[in-house]
């Protein structure tokens, strides 16, 4: 038993608890990113693994948006505001650097299992909001002649779950990449 424990793949692991960020709350997906880093790089030492010329080529493919924005902070007037973009979307390197780096024998197959994971998480999330929608009778006030975009009543339930943190662009990007992914 312990020898089986030993040999379970963490970094898969890892990275399938990842993809369901989506259910997650944001201060946990945090948590859950810094322990991918983590588990990640220190199975990457612990294996020895060779870099790839393809994983350096998409990890400075995945990077050009955060190093675009360091760059802005040469010519920013509010460096502290540069700054804190900066750190709110520092996730966005993190999670290609910790794949494509430490990650170098991720098989395709691994791939797919990991977005078939980030897809039902998506689909679990898009029936939790049907739900609130329905529960708040969101549907049944929509026609009224009063919405106006600030005070839409789906995007009030959508910013008030109980159980999940979500933007609805952020989640319209997620449906869409796995919508693309099934096309």
């Amino acid at each position: 038993m312990i020898k089986s424990f030993l040999n379970l793949d963490y970094r898969l692991i890892s990275l399938l608890l990842l993809a369901l960020f989506p259910l997650l709350k944001f201060n946990v997906a945090s948590i859950l990113i810094i322990t991918v880093a983590v588990i990640g790089i220190s199975s990457y030492y612990i294996k020895k693994e060779g870099q790839t010329g393809s994983s350096l080529k998409y990890f400075i493919l995945c990077s050009i948006f955060p190093i675009i924005l360091i760059i802005t902070l040469l010519y920013s007037h509010n460096i502290n505001d540069g700054l804190n973009s900066i750190q709110r979307s520092l996730s966005i390197m993190v999670i290609p650097a910790v794949i494509f780096i430490f990650h170098p024998s991720i098989s395709h197959k691994k791939v797919n299992l990991i977005i078939v994971v980030f897809g039902a998480s998506c689909l679990l999330l898009t029936f939790y909001i049907y739900f609130e929608l329905f529960n708040s009778g969101t549907f049944l006030t929509f026609w009224e002649d009063n919405i106006t975009f600030w005070e839409n009543p789906f995007r009030t339930v959508l910013f008030n779950l109980k159980y999940v943190d979500i933007h609805p662009t952020y989640f319209s990007m997620w449906v869409l990449f796995i919508v693309l992914w099934l096309l």
